[in-house]
């Protein structure tokens, strides 16, 4: 019965969420947080226990699963619109100073096309965000509900994408428990409905694994231009993500032997790198080194950062701190408000779905070493420069996102079918 009605339960208690929660003027966000979370664990339990029982999971996916979660994100929205919510419940200081500004780049490209503002658009860091959010302003008119529409459009495509993903690695009971995981995430909801650029991010770094297994482990040479697109738009968000995620083309190629396809996007990636930032050619190692200290004492500089907790602790702990991060503290409550609450108690959430990801991983390592061993790597090189610059800012690690739910419903899954 509650599967039939999913579609109208989430779009209902996303739009109470948001109502409840702007409505009482940030006295009591942890009450509608907390119960928000507890129908998502509700949710997430249904849907696992539907997988036995659902013949047709395609049909189910696309025809309730989906719909669902974007009922609850639109739920959301409109409950923020309702109550006439802040600028600052859907848009922090990022979104203020850096992402809106460039997406009025965009908007200006649209009425009257200048290749020197093109050029300036293009190359700040997440153009594909701030060009998606462009035209859902230029369509519908600017405002903080209509850039969360726009991240939601791209998150809608990411969990179509994560389905697909978990499908072809291990099957469609497997990949609607990963969908669901995924949509449903505090640390997923929060980013892709606060204008950040991690709704585009996690979009194009499912794609590239996606792409990169068809084509290597399945020999489906029409995902060829999606690795490319992939690759080239995470260039454009993250750039560093492209180049990192080289090494799993690099590893699985040895198993499939398409060299040629590797050292062409390679070729590609690293000599547009150079040609569009050419500061870097003929500098020194070590004066990239220096600029990644650089990068640290940034980090560093925060007021509302703990060194202690953070930048006086031993390495290995640091990085296992920034694959666990955030973690519940009560200074959080300080400065946390409205959908920033979902970072506070989901934070319980995400640890465990951690936990679940790393102990799935080892399992299934043991069955292909060289697939999964190409798809941790590329995470593992991240969170070690992470864990030296910034071992707080778990917003940089959910880049990988995608990754983690992809192991996490694997492991669920097999423990129900010994149940």
């Amino acid at each position: 019965m509650y599967i039939k009605y999913q579609p109208v339960y989430f779009f209902i208690t996303g739009f109470a969420y948001s109502f409840i929660l702007i409505l009482t003027k940030r006295s009591f966000d942890s009450f509608p947080t907390i119960g928000f979370i507890l129908f998502a664990l509700f949710a997430i339990y249904q849907n696992i226990l539907s997988t036995n029982y659902t013949k047709h999971l395609d049909n189910y996916f696309y025809r309730n699963l989906l719909p669902s979660t974007v009922l609850l994100s639109l739920g959301i929205i409109l409950g923020c619109y309702v109550t006439n919510a802040p600028e600052n419940s859907l848009w922090m200081n990022d979104s203020v100073t850096t992402h809106n500004p460039s997406t009025l780049r965009f908007i200006k490209l649209f009425n009257n096309f200048n290749s020197e503002l093109f050029k300036k658009a293009i190359t700040t860091s997440g153009a594909i965000t701030h060009f998606t959010v462009a035209v859902f302003f230029y369509l519908f008119g600017k405002s903080i509900f209509i850039s969360s529409l726009a991240l939601l459009f791209l998150k809608t495509i990411t969990t179509a994408v994560i389905y697909k993903l978990s499908q072809a690695i291990f099957d469609s009971k497997t990949a609607v428990i990963n969908a669901i995981l995924y949509a449903l995430s505090p640390m997923v909801l929060f980013y892709t409905l606060v204008f950040y650029k991690e709704a585009s991010i996690q979009l194009f770094v499912a794609l590239t694994y996606l792409s990169i297994y068809k084509v290597f482990y399945k020999q489906s040479t029409k995902y060829i231009p999606w690795i490319i697109i992939a690759i080239a738009a995470l260039y454009l968000e993250r750039f560093y993500l492209s180049i990192i995620l080289l090494s799993t083309i690099v590893l699985i190629s040895f198993k499939s032997k398409r060299f040629l396809l590797v050292s062409l996007l390679g070729t590609t990636i690293t000599g547009f790198y150079f040609y569009s930032n050419s500061q870097y050619l003929g500098k020194s190692s070590l004066t990239i080194i220096n600029q990644i200290r650089q990068l640290r004492e940034l980090h560093l500089s925060y007021n509302d950062m703990s060194a202690s907790l953070n930048y006086n602790i031993a390495y290995p702990l640091a990085f296992i701190k920034t694959i666990l991060t955030p973690f519940f503290t009560l200074n959080k409550f300080k400065i946390f408000y409205d959908f920033s609450y979902l970072l506070i108690w989901g934070s319980f959430i995400h640890q465990l779905t951690a936990v679940i990801a790393a102990v799935s991983f080892l399992k299934n390592w043991q069955k292909d070493k060289i697939l999964h061993t190409s798809f941790i790597l590329p995470f593992i090189i991240f969170i070690s420069m992470t864990a030296y610059i910034s071992p707080w800012a778990g917003r940089i690690r959910d880049s990988f996102y995608p990754l983690i739910i992809l192991y996490t419903g694997y492991l669920i899954n097999e423990y129900k079918n010994k149940d």
